[in-house]
């Protein structure tokens, strides 16, 4: 299994972080349903655990939310690893659009 860890500094707060990224997860999961299965997300505070599965492999991750900063850490398979540029170019352009 391989980690990425990325952060992202707003000027939002907390709690206007929390409610954009529950649009954002709700937009994302509609836009990979048909490759994505086996879907868990649980917030407890401002901390989303998240997991799925993939082409039968489980990724799975949290997002720690404080004011200003947004800090994503996210496991997936080794032979996933290809994969681990396009995921770090898409969390900083969408994090850059949702969260100024």
């Amino acid at each position: 299994m391989t980690e990425i860890r990325m952060q992202h500094k707003t000027r939002l707060s907390a709690d206007e972080i929390k409610k954009k990224m529950n649009g954002f997860i709700e937009k994302t999961l509609g836009e990979f349903n048909a490759k994505i299965s086996d879907t868990e997300k649980q917030w407890e505070k401002n901390t989303l655990s998240f997991s799925f599965k993939t082409k039968g492999m489980r990724v799975s991750g949290k997002v720690f939310i404080e004011d200003r900063l947004i800090t994503v850490e996210v496991t997936i398979p080794r032979v996933a690893c290809i994969f681990k540029n396009k995921i770090v170019n898409r969390f900083n352009k969408e994090a850059k659009t949702l969260f100024p």
